[in-house]
C-alpha cells in the first residue's frame, strides 16, 4: 500500500513523498501533537512540490499549487478510504509541516526553521495527510544543510543558527532566495 500511494502521488506531479510513523512524533509538544487531529493515527504522508529558482517559482502561484495538491489529496485519500482507512488533510491545527517533512524523511530542518530538501533546498510547497493506515516510514535524512550561514545572515527573525523567532519573521523569503542547496546558483 505504501509503494502504491507514493507511485500515484509521483505520477500526479508531487515531487517529494515521504511517510512518517506515529513513533516519530513521541517528543512532539502536546499542544502541537498530530494525535490532536486524529487520535488513532498511525502514519503521516508528507507531500512536496518543489522549484529550483525564483524564475521557476513565478509560474507556481498559490492557485496552481492548491489545485495540484488538492488532486493529490483526492487520489491518496480515496485510495486509503477504499482500503478501509481514515484519512484527512493537515492544513493547520498547529502541526508544523516542516517538522512533518523532516519526520517523513523528505528533508531536514535548516538553520532558520524551514525544511531543506536535497533536490530543491527550501523551495518546496508542503502539505500532509494523516491516516490510521500503518504505512512503511521513509528513512530520515540528514546532512542536507551545508551550514553556510547565508539564511541566518539575511533573516530578521534569526540571530544565530536554530534560534528562530517566528514573531519576528517578515515573510520576506530572503532565506529561501539565498539558500544554495538544491539551487543552480
Amino acid at each position: 500500500m505504501t509503494q502504491k500511494i507514493k507511485e500515484v502521488l509521483n505520477e500526479h506531479g508531487i515531487d517529494l513523498v515521504g511517510i512518517a510513523s506515529r513513533d516519530r512524533f513521541n517528543d512532539a509538544p502536546l499542544e502541537y501533537h498530530p494525535r490532536n487531529l486524529m487520535p488513532d493515527f498511525e502514519s503521516i504522508i508528507a507531500l512536496g512540490i518543489g522549484w529550483k529558482n525564483q524564475a521557476e517559482s513565478a509560474g507556481m502561484d498559490r492557485l496552481y499549487w492548491a489545485i495540484k495538491i488538492a488532486d493529490a489529496f483526492d487520489l491518496a485519500m480515496g485510495y486509503l478510504q477504499e482500503n478501509g482507512y481514515s484519512a484527512r488533510t493537515i492544513n493547520d491545527g498547529g502541526v508544523s509541516l516542516p517538522r512533518i517533512g523532516e519526520a517523513a524523511g523528505i528533508g531536514e530542518i535548516g538553520w532558520v526553521n524551514f525544511l531543506v530538501t536535497r533536490d530543491f533546498g527550501p523551495r518546496v510547497w508542503l502539505a500532509a495527510i494523516i491516516t490510521n493506515a500503518p504505512l512503511v516510514p521513509n528513512s530520515k535524512t540528514n546532512g542536507i544543510c551545508n551550514e553556510c550561514g547565508k539564511c541566518v545572515d539575511v533573516c530578521p527573525a534569526t540571530a544565530e543558527p536554530y534560534k528562530y523567532n517566528p514573531r519576528l519573521c517578515k515573510a520576506c523569503s530572503g532565506c529561501v532566495k539565498v539558500c544554495p542547496v538544491g539551487s543552480p546558483q
